[in-house]
């Protein structure tokens, strides 16, 4: 609704195109989220045990090992997210005008900002 309202999408059949697209994005963010919720959480874990170990012996060198781990690790995730996302552009720029398409990519940054 919020995508809908930002972008003044008043055709109902493009309402419905737009709905069923995010929630095909949604779902698939939330299975690859669920498939990947024990590696988060692991990795989390991991890495507040050695910022804890690194304050206790004042020495930084303990978080190299983690921050190896994270770099390997998140960066496959994250290209999973990506191609999801521009499977979802592209389903986005075959219903919307030039206009609402440009509009729709600016209101994509600006969330994505929020969460980085």
């Amino acid at each position: 609704d919020e995508v809908i309202a930002k972008l003044k999408i008043e055709d109902l059949e493009s309402r419905l195109e737009i709905g069923k697209a995010l929630k095909v994005y949604n779902t698939k963010v939330d299975e690859l989220s669920f498939a990947n919720a024990t590696t988060f959480k692991d990795l989390e874990a991991e890495f507040d045990r050695n910022v804890q170990i690194a304050m206790q012996r004042r020495d930084r060198s303990q978080m190299n090992g983690v921050k190896a781990k994270i770099q390997q690790v998140i960066p496959p995730i994250r290209n999973q997210i990506l191609s999801e996302e521009e499977v979802l552009n592209k389903m986005m720029a075959d219903i919307l005008t030039e206009k609402q398409n440009k509009k729709w990519l600016k209101y994509q940054s600006q969330k994505k900002g929020n969460y980085k």
